[in-house]
């Protein structure tokens, strides 16, 4: 167990481990809920602040729903779909784009179905509301589709199989549910996710990088709810030069270093900087 849970605290002390903290966080929220379902109304209580309300009051009056219904799944083969999809499309777009990529994508995938959906609904009401990471895993499908359309997967009992036809697949179940009104608010997500996917990657082929709005406002939530450590400074007179100038170090520099371990890790430090951290701890 404890092995388990290091694992787990380990997947979020690395800077470029998106993917596997995305698939943590829903499959952490989906036993949650299941554990919920053991008491009476309990799954319906919780589910109810985190999937997406049928109506824009709603969203007004829950607007966290707006990224959180994206992490939340009721059902084992729901969620298994969509992490699997997340999974193999994901670790292109990591591997290939980079981890902040992937993380743009999964959130701004997740806000435009969104946005599809409540849109659609005003004229198409009566859905009960929305659930599902889905419009994120296509917005991941069709932006990997769309900046590599040649790359290839291999699919069990298939063989290999270039990822703009899978990508196609996807897009033409979802038409195909719009046009035979079958989970109409759902493949309105699915293909407001796909647009925003191929908008992405349009965007950025075009120099502009989308996910740098999405990784500030995660660096600022990141930063407010962070606990950093404080060590006082003070300088000592009796003692080398060696020792005095690490002393010196302001509280600011000391913070900056803080920073630094806390995305980089200890190694990551120069000869320098472990000095002046050392020498601050020492006269704490």
């Amino acid at each position: 167990m404890n092995s388990i849970l290091d694992d787990f605290k380990g997947a979020f002390q690395k800077p470029n481990n998106g993917l596997i903290q995305i698939i943590l966080i829903n499959l952490v929220v989906f036993v949650v809920l299941f554990l919920a379902s053991i008491f009476p109304e309990g799954q319906a209580l919780i589910g109810k602040q985190l999937k997406l309300s049928s109506s824009w009051t709603g969203l007004l009056l829950r607007p966290w729903t707006l990224l959180t219904y994206a992490f939340t799944h009721y059902s084992i083969m729901h969620i298994l779909g969509n992490l699997l999809g997340l999974y193999w499309f994901g670790r292109i777009i990591e591997d290939l784009l980079g981890n902040s990529k992937l993380i743009g994508l999964y959130f701004w995938g997740a806000i435009a179905g969104a946005l599809a959906y409540l849109a659609t609904l005003q004229i198409f009401p009566g859905s009960p509301g929305l659930i599902g990471a889905s419009a994120s895993v296509f917005a991941i499908v069709v932006g990997a589709a769309t900046y590599f359309p040649n790359n290839e997967i291999r699919l069990m009992f298939i063989g290999r199989v270039k990822i703009i036809w899978i990508a196609a697949i996807y897009l033409l179940i979802s038409i195909v549910g719009v046009l035979g009104n079958k989970n109409f608010g759902g493949n309105m997500a699915h293909l407001g996710g796909a647009l925003a996917g191929y908008i992405f990657i349009v965007l950025l082929k075009n120099g502009y990088d989308g996910a740098r709005p999405i990784m500030a406002t995660l660096d600022f939530f990141g930063r407010l709810f962070k606990r950093k450590p404080k060590i006082k400074v003070s300088y000592k007179r009796n003692g080398s030069s060696r020792q005095a100038g690490a002393a010196t170090a302001s509280q600011e520099e000391i913070d900056r270093i803080l920073d630094k371990i806390s995305h980089s890790g200890y190694e990551s430090l120069s000869k320098d900087e472990k000095q002046k951290l050392f020498h601050a701890s020492k006269n704490k």
